[in-house]
């Protein structure tokens, strides 16, 4: 049986990337990212599979959510966005947010 040292391996990471722990949704998606990597490793995938993952779990849709903190009116303007192009507020967020990015 192969026993995995969580702590030892917060400390190599915070070391090499300098991770900071202070609730942040990136630290906190890093954080289970380092730890899904180990129980892959133990299960005997190597640092190519491994690589792999943790690019798809980079990509993943939904890894991080939140809302921007907004009035009341806002929202309400928001919320009348969504709803003409058919989507809830979330999703509509982030097709806003990605448009911005291209």
């Amino acid at each position: 049986m192969t026993l995995i040292d969580f702590v030892k391996t917060m400390d190599e990471e915070v070391q090499k990337k300098n991770i900071p722990f202070d609730g942040n949704p990136v630290a906190k998606c890093l954080v289970n990212q380092m730890f899904a990597a180990e129980v892959l490793r133990s299960l005997g995938f190597g640092e190519k599979e491994v690589a792999l993952c943790r690019q798809a779990w980079l990509d993943k849709p939904g890894a991080i959510q939140f809302m921007p903190s907004v009035s009341v009116n806002t929202y309400e303007k928001l919320k009348t966005a969504a709803k003409s192009s058919g989507n809830d507020v979330g999703v509509y967020m982030t097709e806003v947010l990605e448009k911005s990015l291209k």
